[in-house]
């Protein structure tokens, strides 16, 4: 009767210990999981920051090029007109202006 005992005992103790390695593989693929994803989740962040101050200076650069060209333009108008320089300055500026509220927006 009592080697009866001890096989069920023996039985009890290897369930207790596959149980115990069943958690801790949940636990350790748990882990596993949420370092991963927090990793894709730091890359995103980083891409999107990255777009982002791209598309500003895409518009920076944009806006650049225009107030060049209407710097351009008026040159050209001031030397065959000189009467209409003073109206070609505040175009150029006008360019200035709209940048400005641009990058602060």
């Amino acid at each position: 009767m009592v080697a009866q005992l001890r096989k069920k005992e023996r039985g009890v103790a290897l369930l207790a210990v596959l149980l115990g390695i069943a958690l801790m593989t949940l636990v350790v693929m748990d882990f596993a999981m949420t370092s991963g994803l927090g990793f894709v989740s730091a890359a995103n962040q980083a891409n999107e920051m990255r777009a982002g101050y791209l598309a500003r200076s895409g518009i920076n650069v944009g806006l650049g090029l225009l107030a060049a060209d209407a710097r351009t333009k008026a040159q050209a108008q001031a030397s065959t007109h000189p009467s209409r320089c003073s109206m070609n300055h505040h175009n150029t500026t006008n360019y200035a202006n709209k940048k400005e509220i641009l990058w602060i927006t």
